[in-house]
């Protein structure tokens, strides 16, 4: 395993995809592998091996997957399905990439917003004690809120790029 580490899965993805990954640390050997906004792939130091968390892509989305890495030849046999879904989750809307000020129009309704209203997006609200973000949109009704921790709520900031597009 000392072969393999999270800036060499980094590396080796980026190559792949022909674009530069980012790396969202949270540890020495742990942390976030992102493209577009997206922190996509979770690695985190086994006993043995790194283990590779992600979303599945397509209709499959809300399955988890996981590889478990320990030398080069798993990660070489491992790129085409890490691809795929990098690539494919690299190219979504993400809550996290939303412009403030930007206008998006609504493909699915949620809150007080159905298909084919626009709303502005106005901001991402921390709050730390707690540990959780709200998103605010002003629509043609007034303010709409998302907040994390209502389940259904987190469903739409989950899967923002089912319910938002941005406006031309």
């Amino acid at each position: 395993m000392d072969e393999v580490n999270i800036d060499l899965i980094a590396t080796r993805l980026g190559i792949a995809l022909g674009r530069e990954l980012a790396i969202e640390r949270c540890g020495v050997t742990d942390g976030f592998i992102g493209i577009g906004g997206h922190n996509t792939l979770y690695v985190d130091q086994a006993a043995t091996c790194y283990r590779l968390r992600f979303r599945g892509t397509r209709d499959r989305r809300d399955e988890a997957n996981e590889l478990s890495i320990a030398t080069l030849s798993d990660l070489d046999r491992s790129l085409a399905r890490l691809v795929d879904a990098l690539s494919w989750w690299g190219d979504r809307l993400d809550i996290r990439a939303l412009e403030n000020g930007r206008e998006y129009r609504v493909l699915r309704a949620f809150a007080d917003c159905g298909p084919g209203d626009r709303v502005r997006f106005e901001g991402a609200q921390y709050a730390p004690h707690d540990s959780y973000y709200s998103y605010s949109f002003m629509g043609g009704r007034g303010p709409v809120y998302l907040c994390e921790l209502s389940p259904s709520e987190m469903k739409v900031i989950h899967d923002i790029d089912l319910f938002l597009e941005p406006s031309d």
